[in-house]
C-alpha cells in the first residue's frame, strides 16, 4: 500500500498533512506522539539580568528557570584579549559580570 503526503492549499505537501493557512482547534486541543494534548497557548517567557546582587523571585505558577551566566572583563589599560571580549565596546573596560534567569 502507498502512502501519500496529503496538502490542504499547497499543491507540493512535504509531510503526512501540510497546510498552508492557520489550524484551528475548537475542541481538544493537540495530541503528540507521546500522548501529551496542548489544550491552549503556552504562558509568555521571561528573563530576568542581574550586572549586581539581587534576588530573583520566582513568579507565580513558573516550574523552570534556567539561568545564564557572563563573568565580568577586567579593568585597567589591558586589551580586549585579556578577557576575551570586547567590555561595552572598549578593551578592558572593566564591565560587570552578568546573570540572566529565564522563565
Amino acid at each position: 500500500m502507498e502512502h501519500y503526503n496529503v496538502g490542504i492549499w499547497t499543491t507540493n505537501p512535504a509531510q503526512k498533512l501540510t497546510v498552508a493557512g492557520t489550524i484551528e482547534s475548537t475542541s481538544g486541543g493537540i495530541k503528540f506522539p507521546d500522548a501529551t494534548v496542548q489544550t491552549s497557548a503556552s504562558t509568555p517567557h521571561g528573563k530576568q539580568m542581574f550586572t549586581t546582587d539581587g534576588t530573583f523571585f520566582v513568579p507565580s505558577g513558573v516550574t523552570t528557570v534556567w539561568v545564564s551566566m557572563a563573568g565580568g572583563c577586567g579593568g585597567g589599560g589591558g586589551d580586549a584579549g585579556e578577557c576575551g571580549v570586547y567590555c561595552d565596546g572598549v578593551p578592558g573596560n572593566g564591565a560587570p559580570g552578568r546573570v540572566i534567569v529565564y522563565w
